[in-house]
């Protein structure tokens, strides 16, 4: 087992951990041991996961930072593998308008787009998701309401050197939280 990667107890059955253990999980953590040697996907991460912090935090929210974890979902068989992750407390993400959700789980893709001139969509599937289906709407309305926030959000982050300069720096604070990277004085 990795040293400070979350394995998801609760969902990730035990004799999946050890000898012998899951092909799986050991691609899991195979993924995670590269990304960690990977200093463009670090800054993609630390960008993207920045973006939310920073969107959460303007909606009043008190935000987190988590480092890697590897979660198995029992109901279909399937392996997660998050590279960072800012975590909000649920009650209080609940309350966000659809408007508001939006916005945040956008963050981290808006800021990979505009800074890093790309965003793959695996980098955004997880908030794709818990957006248009967390059940304030129909799906395909939250979709239609993801499309034109996102168009809205890249189009808005362009023209705003500042916000861009904030995730920038807020990147380098969650490069040194979770990645152990110093930031150079």
């Amino acid at each position: 087992m990795l040293p400070d990667v979350d394995y998801v107890q609760y969902r990730c059955p035990s004799h999946k951990a050890f000898p012998p253990r899951h092909k799986k999980l050991v691609e899991a953590e195979e993924m995670i041991q590269k990304m960690r040697l990977n200093s463009k996907h670090r800054l993609q991460v630390a960008i993207h996961e920045a973006n939310h912090s920073l969107v959460a935090k303007s909606f009043g929210l008190e935000t987190t930072y988590g480092g890697q974890a590897i979660e198995h979902v029992r109901e279909t068989d399937q392996w997660i593998v998050v590279f960072g992750r800012v975590e909000v407390p649920a009650r209080e993400y609940q309350k966000l308008t659809v408007e508001q959700m939006a916005q945040f789980n956008l963050a981290g893709r808006v800021a990979e787009i505009v800074l890093l001139g790309n965003a793959p969509l695996e980098t955004s599937q997880l908030d794709c998701e818990s957006f248009i289906y967390c059940g304030k709407d129909l799906p395909s309305r939250l979709l239609l309401k993801w499309k034109l926030t996102e168009e809205r959000m890249i189009r808005d982050l362009r023209a705003n050197l500042a916000a861009q300069q904030a995730i920038v720096h807020e990147a380098a604070v969650f490069e040194q939280q979770i990645f152990g990277i110093k930031i150079a004085a």
